[in-house]
């Protein structure tokens, strides 16, 4: 087996930190994604609102419940 199989690919890396209960290792490696499809800006909303929750308060949303939706779309853009 090659050095490269052993690797895991980022989709690998980011179901197994969703199932062991890692959401937000989960949202910083689907950030930066290009096919999130209808869930890209629940999730980058998400993210934003984890590493600046002072400034998802400042424009009046809730930064918890933003990181919530966006692990909700993570769950179910990849079927967990």
């Amino acid at each position: 087996m090659t050095l490269a199989r052993l690797e895991r690919t980022k989709t690998e890396a980011l179901r197994a930190a969703l199932r062991e209960g890692r959401e937000i290792d989960a949202l910083r490696i689907a950030k930066g994604f290009r096919a999130l499809g209808p869930h890209k800006a629940a999730i980058q909303r998400g993210w934003d609102a984890w590493q600046t929750p002072s400034f998802a308060r400042a424009l009046g949303r809730d930064p918890d419940r933003l990181v919530r939706e966006a692990v909700a779309a993570l769950r179910e853009l990849y079927g967990m």
